[in-house]
């Protein structure tokens, strides 16, 4: 049971990560003059190139195959696989906050990103609070280990 809680509470935060970045990705379209230059074939004073468009869809596509796959795989897994993706897409999106914030000004959809940011934060402590502390089993647990105890003195 405590591991199901665990998977339910990890999964909806990554999924409330990716409504934010979807967010983000919106409101960054929305700013003044972003579309015109996006349609003129630049984004930021740079040629747009195909791989943008999936490192976009990225943002919103990573935490929702981490939902799937915090749900489906086993406990530890879940967990372990959480801390580090978690770990590695929260880092890269505090370092675009800071590198937008230092190089100007502080938009709109950096706001939605810092979100995004605080949600991958707590599913990181909620995975290495998983992994760190050994809870008692539950009886669903000890009726699972009896099977497998069973089937290898077979």
């Amino acid at each position: 049971m405590r591991s199901l809680v665990f998977k339910v509470q990890a999964t909806g935060v990554w999924l409330a990560a990716a409504i934010a970045l979807l967010s983000a990705l919106t409101l960054f379209f929305y700013e003044p003059g972003v579309i015109e230059e996006a349609v003129g074939g630049t984004m930021e004073g740079e040629e747009i190139v195909p791989l943008w468009g999936y490192m976009m869809n990225g943002f919103v596509v990573i935490p929702l195959v981490m939902a799937v796959a915090t749900l489906l795989l086993n406990d530890r897994a879940s967990a372990w696989g959480t801390a580090v993706v978690g770990g590695l897409f929260g880092a890269y999106g505090l370092f675009a906050v800071i590198s937008e914030t230092v190089g100007g000004a502080f938009h709109a959809h950096m706001a939605m990103t810092l979100v995004a940011v605080a949600l991958l934060g707590l599913n990181v402590g909620l995975s290495i609070t998983r992994l760190r502390h050994r809870l008692p089993l539950d009886d669903d647990d000890i009726a699972l280990l009896s099977i497998r105890a069973d089937v290898r003195h077979r």
